[in-house]
């Protein structure tokens, strides 16, 4: 019996799992002119042994070759959902876990960069769901209430660092006019100076009355080059770790 495998459907299923042709061919042992003749313009009729191998290589029926994919299935999902779907049911702990980490270094990184987070309770809600609704997803919302009166507790905090940063710049001996940057680190790490620590503790930086790193770097973030009685906070360029300095404030 001959089959006619619907090209769109292949294409996608193949694109799915960010496989070209040649992978594919490599996967089901079907040479790639074949592939390629199936995905053409033309219908083109495989024999059923052909296309069970394309079957089961791409993990679906025959019947599901020959037809057109609901709309709601084009736009499939790449390959890394695939594999963690794959994992999980093979009760793969160790795949799981890395794909998992590494899906949550991804998104802590654009949550970071958005200066957003999910709202609390949200895995809860969803760790006894099979599959996420519209009433289970996360909800986003800011890192910082834009409304919150804390410009006087920033002016003060950039007042203490530059007054730090001048003093250790002295001890450094370096040229007047240089002012030493502060990493990231040195404000969770540090032995701050009394007064620059009570400065610091002031800003919105802390979750569920902790200090929070990465709350603090997304602070630090937002309000670079942001102007608080003619002193901004800028980046400084590193290649290892993030370097703050304070500035004089300068609208050129």
């Amino acid at each position: 019996m001959d089959y006619v495998i619907n090209p769109n459907t292949l294409k996608t299923l193949r694109n799915r799992r960010l496989w070209t042709q040649m992978a594919l061919q490599a996967e089901s042992g079907v040479d790639r002119k074949t592939i390629m003749r199936i995905e053409g313009d033309k219908p083109y009729r495989v024999r059923a042994n052909t296309a069970k191998e394309l079957a089961a290589a791409l993990d679906v029926s025959i019947e599901t070759l020959t037809k057109e994919l609901p709309d709601s299935e084009k736009v499939g999902e790449s390959q890394i959902f695939i594999d963690l779907d794959r994992a999980l049911k093979d009760n793969d702990q160790n795949s799981s876990r890395k794909i998992v980490e590494y899906l949550a270094c991804k998104l802590a990184y654009a949550l970071d960069c958005w200066q957003v987070e999910l709202d609390d309770g949200w895995i809860s809600r969803l760790c006894n769901a099979e599959n996420p609704t519209p009433e289970l997803t996360p909800q986003w919302q800011p890192y910082f209430d834009d409304t919150e009166p804390h410009n006087d507790a920033f002016a003060i905090f950039l007042k203490e660092l530059r007054r730090d940063r001048e003093k250790a710049s002295r001890d450094a001996k370096f040229k007047s006019g240089v002012i030493l940057p502060a990493s990231t680190n040195y404000f969770l790490c540090g032995d701050l100076p009394h007064d620059l620590k009570e400065a610091f503790l002031k800003l919105p930086i802390r979750v569920n009355g902790k200090i929070d790193a990465y709350r603090v770097r997304a602070y630090f973030r937002k309000m670079s080059g942001v102007p608080s009685e003619n002193l901004q906070l800028v980046l400084v360029p590193n290649i290892e770790e993030e370097m703050w300095a304070v500035v004089p404030y300068s609208e050129g």
